[in-house]
């Protein structure tokens, strides 16, 4: 199975802003666009993305938030345009971040544009029927991978964007992966903010990191993907259930200089049957001219139980 993990779209419509929907939250993050942000974006890589895919061939297409700037209906219907398009090339599975929960009106319009994108056998079912049930953890079985995605974004405060998983999505997600362990299924975690603690400052990090460490250490993850912290960021976790490896991948959109930084994303080829499964994982930053996705460097691993890790 090939995953293409991508993070951090950011996806912005100035066009689309009036007075009156920048009175509140937006107005901090339109003055950081124009201050900083605007600087070190470019939307053109989102079609060069496009143009790079056949060549990759992934299986799924992983996407772990913030696919939008300050959560606008037109950037949301811009971003399920672009969603459909990765869509033609491989099945997209979504999770939300900070950004797409911006102000309180941004969350019906992320579920009217982009929750199929949720689960990528999304069924014919009434968007309030899942909500009733608990729209995450939302799991996909793609062979022998199992695909957890879950959603640590909320409306948060003016200046803060933290996030957090709460109590029940975290006691779901502790029987969800003992389920998946029995059936011999890698686990693969997907979600916005960092899962570990000290990777972005208080103010961005996740309430209940401490928690989800520790069902990490417990349980056993075989690969977390995650974004939020803008810059690539490859980790081998030792825990007493299992070795994980953890993922973060830069700002898709961003050109920043800075390498840890700069524009790209991960392919990871997973290969074996539980409990243990080899990884191959290339990282992709885009070239010097803009032109294109380069291969940066790659990695082997082995995940799950008996683990080593090596840099190639």
């Amino acid at each position: 199975m090939r995953i293409l993990h991508l993070s951090d779209i950011h996806i912005f419509c100035p066009q689309a802003l009036t007075l009156s929907k920048v009175m509140n939250k937006r107005l901090l993050g339109l003055a950081n666009w124009y201050l900083k942000r605007r600087h070190n974006v470019n939307y053109k890589l989102l079609d060069l993305l496009l143009s790079s895919i056949p060549s990759m061939a992934p299986d799924v297409i992983c996407i772990t938030g913030d696919l939008v700037h300050l959560g606008q209906k037109q950037e949301f219907k811009t971003a399920a345009g672009w969603l459909s398009k990765l869509e033609s090339f491989a099945p997209v599975k979504l999770v939300p971040g900070n950004h797409d929960l911006y102000v309180p009106e941004s969350g019906p319009y992320l579920h009217q544009y982009c929750a199929r994108f949720f689960s990528v056998s999304w069924e014919q079912q009434s968007l309030m029927e899942k909500n009733r049930a608990g729209m995450f953890p939302q799991v996909d079985i793609l062979g022998n991978l199992a695909l957890i995605g879950l959603s640590s974004a909320y409306t948060c405060g003016l200046t803060l964007a933290t996030g957090r998983l709460g109590q029940k999505q975290l006691e779901t997600l502790s029987s969800v992966l003992d389920s998946l362990a029995e059936k011999g299924l890698a686990r693969i975690i997907l979600m916005h903010h960092p899962p570990r603690a000290g990777l972005v400052k208080k103010r961005k990090g996740l309430l209940d990191v401490n928690a989800l460490e520790r069902l990490i250490c417990s349980k056993g993850v075989e690969l977390f993907l995650f974004g939020h912290a803008h810059r690539r960021y490859l980790h081998l976790l030792k825990g007493s259930s299992a070795n994980s490896l953890f993922l973060s991948t830069p700002s898709l959109t961003c050109v920043k200089n800075v390498r840890a930084q700069r524009a790209g994303f991960f392919l990871v080829d997973i290969q074996g049957q539980g409990p243990s499964y080899k990884a191959e994982i290339k990282s992709f930053a885009l070239a010097e001219d803009e032109s294109s996705f380069v291969i940066e460097e790659r990695f082997n691993c082995n995940v799950g139980k008996s683990t080593r890790f090596k840099k190639r």
